[in-house]
């Protein structure tokens, strides 16, 4: 499903110059720095994804997803977000988060680091843990 839903995109998220041969081969344990205030460990999640955002008029974007915790997981897109701006993040046609942007950083063009927290599950959509 991810196959079809990536053509028809309608911006694709470029990766960050010097990432494009390594991106997908890390996994695991993400390194913590010495002052990290995080409540969960965040674990190395790379995968393509769609963003659907907005809602009279959904856009969906080619994303990929960066890192997960358990509250809340990073992630490159084409647009800048800003906080609190909302978008569902969908990885496969059981898989889907609601995500509630936390902050934004540009990387390069068309790449944007965002950190979101899960936001309320709709009913009947898939749980996180």
């Amino acid at each position: 499903m991810i196959s079809e839903l990536w053509e028809s995109v309608v911006e694709e998220t470029q990766l960050p110059p010097g990432e494009e041969n390594s991106y997908f081969k890390r996994s695991g344990i993400m390194p913590t720095a010495y002052d990290e205030r995080r409540r969960h460990r965040r674990f190395y999640y790379r995968t393509p994804a769609v963003l659907r955002v907005g809602d009279v008029e959904p856009v969906l974007l080619g994303a990929y997803c960066r890192d997960i915790s358990r509250n809340g997981m990073g992630l490159l897109s084409p647009r800048q977000f800003l906080p609190l701006q909302q978008a569902r993040l969908i990885i496969s046609e059981s898989q889907w988060y609601d995500l509630r942007v936390r902050w934004c950083r540009r990387l390069g063009e068309q790449c944007y680091h965002v950190g979101c927290d899960f936001d309320t599950q709709e009913e009947g959509g898939p749980g996180l843990w």
